[in-house]
């Protein structure tokens, strides 16, 4: 924004720019919003629309602006079983996201491990985001677990 603010940008282009991430520690905002602008910045570069898993198959969603029911994020079964044990999930099946459980979610447990074989993101992460975590955590807690 700097840039564009100093006019080194043609006026088209930055009237087209997306808006700006949710900051993860601006309480102002929902807790959903915030998660969901941490992960979008964290795992977008992957998961993203078209993107697929190595083993084939659409991977789920990161990417900002797009609605949670859409994201194959939330209560969907993952397929990725030697991970999922690996987190000590017994579930072999655990969905990336199980509403109001963070431990039993694929996606949270990742995010907590810095075992190289297990964590996520997989490139440029040495240690534990603990923050990033906890939000991520916290929002799956404050979801109303499925019926």
């Amino acid at each position: 924004q700097m840039f564009a603010d100093k006019g080194l940008f043609d006026a088209n282009l930055v009237a087209g720019w997306p808006a700006p991430l949710t900051q993860p520690t601006d309480t102002g905002k929902s807790l959903e919003e915030r998660a969901l602008a941490y992960l979008a910045a964290n795992c977008s570069g992957c998961h993203h629309e078209g993107a697929s898993y190595t083993g084939g198959g659409q991977t789920w969603i990161a990417s900002p602006g797009v609605a949670l029911s859409a994201r194959g994020l939330v209560n969907v079964p993952n397929h990725n079983y030697p991970v999922a044990a690996g987190l000590g999930l017994t579930q072999g099946s655990a969905p990336l996201i199980e509403p109001g459980d963070p431990s039993g979610s694929l996606l949270v447990r990742r995010l907590q491990t810095d075992d190289h074989d297990l964590m996520m993101p997989p490139l440029g992460k040495n240690i534990v985001d603990v923050d990033g975590a906890k939000l991520v955590s916290d929002w799956v807690a404050s979801m109303p677990p499925a019926p």
